[in-house]
């Protein structure tokens, strides 16, 4: 029996954040910085079917690169970060968890300024804690470290994202993990990695997790 749920951690990009089409503009920014094919716009949307892997195959990104490429993609999500925009239904999600006395965190890959520039922009500065800089295949060890920082256990937290790798991530640190369809990864293989919880939209999210508390 799990206790009652007293935080709740989100991924921002594709969960909190709709920020796909700051995304390509990034993935154009990278592309002629380091001289790769681009892709259509339509090419990518199908690469969301596929492993994050076998995107970077498709892709023509050796897996060796991709650390570099993330820290360039910073200066580069600064330049584009007014394209993206909360998903309907976050803002008063959030605001629900905050009166109910639950508290929320942000664990990303992102750069932590630009996460905390576009809180700022949709006023919804009222996260707890913010950790960026997220190794790609290495959020479970700052699941780990939060987890003890703010003095809880696995039992009283709940991991929110979008990716099959937010999936892994949370197995590893034992902690449940909703996963929500309206970001990179596709329903299908979201269900494949087999999250404790799966929802399709912010009211869907915020019944399961009113379910929790």
């Amino acid at each position: 029996m799990h206790k009652p749920l007293k935080w709740v951690f989100f991924d921002f990009d594709g969960t909190l954040a709709d920020s796909q089409p700051m995304a390509y503009q990034i993935y154009v920014d990278m592309a002629n910085k380091y001289d790769m094919n681009i892709l259509s716009v339509e090419a990518i949307e199908a690469l969301r079917q596929l492993p994050l892997k076998a995107r970077l195959k498709t892709m023509g990104i050796p897996f060796y690169k991709v650390p570099g490429l993330l820290k360039a993609s910073w200066d580069s999500a600064e330049k584009h970060m007014d394209q993206a925009l909360l998903y309907p239904g976050i803002k008063s999600l959030v605001l629900t968890l905050k009166k109910q006395d639950i508290r929320c965190a942000i664990i990303s890959s992102n750069h932590p300024d630009n996460i905390k520039r576009f809180l700022h922009a949709v006023t919804l500065d009222v996260f707890d804690e913010i950790i960026g800089k997220a190794s790609l295949f290495g959020k479970h060890k700052n699941i780990k470290r939060l987890i003890k920082k703010v003095g809880i256990t696995s039992d009283d937290m709940v991991y929110v994202g979008d990716e099959t790798r937010d999936i892994v991530a949370s197995k590893k640190a034992k902690v449940r993990i909703i996963a929500v369809t309206w970001g990179l990864d596709k329903k299908p293989l979201l269900a494949h990695e087999n999250p404790n919880y799966i929802v399709d939209d912010a009211q869907a999210l915020k019944a399961r997790l009113m379910s929790l508390k």
